[in-house]
């Protein structure tokens, strides 16, 4: 797996696999720093690796998006999102990470 990483695109939504690897995109609104974590196995409690995009890089609008080379079907991932935390105004950016299952 190659650890260069390019910008990616904000279309479509979630992992998308393409010839030169995977472009994931989320949308997060209220967030100043998401993370892409890359698991081994379903079993792992930390992530073998981590990316963090950046705001002025990776972002468009309101998505958050990365191309990461050399991957492949079935790569486990989650986002982890830092940002404000206050539920009463429907914000809960406080780091918590989310594994699709």
């Amino acid at each position: 797996m190659s650890s260069n990483v390019t910008i990616g695109s904000s279309a479509p939504l979630g992992a998308t696999v393409q010839p030169s690897g995977v472009n994931f995109s989320v949308y997060s609104k209220n967030v100043s720093l998401v993370e892409l974590l890359l698991f081994d196995s379903e079993d792992d409690i930390k992530p073998a690796r981590v990316i963090a995009l950046d705001a002025q890089k990776n972002r468009t609008y309101h998505y958050w998006h990365v191309l990461v080379p050399g991957l492949e079907p079935g790569q486990l991932y989650g986002f982890r999102a830092t940002g404000e935390f206050n539920p009463k105004q429907g914000l809960r950016g406080r780091r918590a990470a989310v594994r699709p299952g």
